[in-house]
Order: C-alpha cells, then sequence, then structure tokens
C-alpha cells in the first residue's frame, strides 16, 4: 500500500504552521515536513514541529485524562 499525504496544522505552538504529513499504511507518521502551499508558514517549520512524528509515537504521551471531572 502507498504512503499517504496529510495536510495539517501544527498544534504545538500559537504560529500554527502547515504541515505536510506522510503516513504508512498503519497511520502512523514517517515524515513531517513544512508545507510550501500555506499561506502563512510558506514551507517553515520549527524543530518542535519537525518532532511531531516523535511526540505522537511516545510512549509516555497521555492518550486519556489523568483525573475525572466533577459529577463523574
Amino acid at each position: 500500500m502507498a504512503d499517504t499525504i496529510a495536510h495539517r496544522t501544527c498544534p504545538i505552538c500559537q504560529s500554527v504552521c502547515g504541515l505536510r504529513l506522510t503516513l504508512d499504511d498503519t497511520s502512523h507518521v514517517t515524515s513531517v515536513h513544512g508545507d510550501p502551499d500555506d499561506p502563512f508558514s510558506k514551507g517553515y517549520i520549527c524543530p518542535k514541529g519537525a518532532s511531531l512524528g516523535r511526540i505522537d509515537e511516545d510512549p509516555d504521551r497521555l492518550r486519556v485524562p489523568m483525573k475525572i471531572g466533577r459529577g463523574h
């Protein structure tokens, strides 16, 4: 199966740079690049954005809430 290209905005900081993510057939991020077609970032991403794939796969990343809110 071929890799998929996904266009997203970076969620790490307030700059919301445009990203081009390459996903393998199991939807894991295999590469992260700036999106040259993004009108604001014009293909630029910072080192934080470039590490988005590793952050997503980090085994220590929180995936569920740590505390249930009031009334639950």
